[in-house]
């Protein structure tokens, strides 16, 4: 069981995909967990790109677009984050939407 120090769940909807499964937590860390035991494969920080952690808590959800998982950390060095779904790894910020995070979930239109 994967225990944490988050308070009341995730204020979002984590994804399951695969062997995987992916979470916000309020307070901005987003995790992908092996489902089988728990362990955490990867663990990324919403402030590690800019991003502050809203009075409410992040609450929006991720979102899985092929390799990539997205996510809205907000904040002046870009609102919206793809990393490689499988490590973490950065690998791109759109810095000309410069939006605080909030409840919405980002999709694909």
């Amino acid at each position: 069981v994967y225990e944490n120090n988050w308070g009341d769940g995730p204020r979002s909807t984590p994804i399951v995909e695969g062997e995987f499964v992916y979470a916000l937590a309020a307070e901005g860390n987003l995790s992908c967990l092996r489902i089988q035991d728990g362990s955490i494969v990867w663990k990324k920080s919403m402030q590690e790109y800019g991003g502050k952690i809203p009075v409410w808590g992040y609450s929006e959800s991720p979102f899985i677009y092929q390799e990539k998982i997205i996510c809205t950390p907000g904040g002046k060095d870009g609102a919206i984050v793809a990393l490689d779904k499988s490590t973490g790894e950065f690998l791109w910020q759109i810095p000309e939407l410069t939006d605080t995070a909030h409840y919405s979930s980002i999709i694909v239109a």
